[in-house]
């Protein structure tokens, strides 16, 4: 167990690790590991490299097999690289420092250091910090709540709005009482059901193509948001005119 260790952890959001930025992390990992094995000349320091992309891994100490696999398609799954000192004489908790860099597309990306010197934890973490801080974010209008809340309400509004225009259309056509409240109720259902598939695949699409963190050569133009936007806009603007509509006849 790592216990008596000073930790210090950030979590990595809204970052697109390009060519370019996984070249600086990479060099900040080879200047820490070679400074690691300066620092703990006593100790065993050991680093690892791991990238899966797809159905392909590759964990090992080669930089070169790992940046082989990473320049395949520039782009990977999840990649962990760790830097570990690691005390020969001491039998219990052996371990005097440790670091970790964790980017990964699904689940969370994080950066740690654990070490018994608090000046050397934070030197180290605070470096990190500040390669993190020039990576400029990416992707936080799509994973923020007061962009699902508003895409909710104006589903809800559509949702709404549409089955009272298309029970004042048909409502001729079927020859039943209350008619009206009988397409009104089925589409009504109709829609809310096909929503709750609808609100699901856009976060599907926002999770694969916009992840929190994401790991290609190149990020993204944000064409789904702006697609998104216009037709939320227009599909809103619709339905409360169409409201203010029915409101003014009355």
């Amino acid at each position: 167990m790592l216990v008596d260790l000073i930790a210090k952890t950030v979590v990595i959001k809204f970052k697109v690790i390009t060519e370019d930025v996984f070249i600086k992390i990479t060099t900040l990992f080879d200047d820490l590991l070679n400074e690691t094995i300066r620092d703990f000349p006593n100790d065993l320091v050991e680093c690892l490299y791991e990238i899966r992309i797809g159905n392909e891994n590759y964990s090992g100490p080669s930089f070169g097999e790992f940046k082989k696999q990473y320049e395949k398609n520039y782009t990977a799954d999840n990649i962990r690289l760790t830097i570990q000192a690691t005390s020969t004489q001491q039998q219990i908790n052996p371990v005097n420092a440790k670091i970790t860099i964790v980017l990964d597309r699904v689940g969370e990306s994080s950066f740690v250091v654990l070490g018994r010197n608090n000046n050397w934890a934070n030197g180290v973490f605070n470096r990190f910090n500040e390669l993190l801080s020039k990576v400029p974010n990416r992707n936080v209008i799509l994973h923020n709540v007061v962009l699902e809340m508003i895409v909710q309400l104006v589903a809800v509004i559509v949702i709404t709005t549409f089955p009272i225009y298309a029970a004042n259309r048909l409502a001729g056509i079927a020859s039943i009482q209350y008619s009206e409240v009988y397409i009104f109720v089925i589409i009504f259902l109709l829609l809310s059901n096909a929503w709750t598939y609808i609100a699901r695949g856009l976060i599907a699409i926002r999770n694969a193509y916009y992840p929190m963190v994401d790991i290609r050569r190149h990020a993204r133009k944000p064409i789904i948001l702006a697609v998104l936007s216009f037709i939320g806009l227009a599909a809103a603007t619709w339905a409360i005119n169409y409201l203010l509509d029915l409101l003014m006849k009355k």
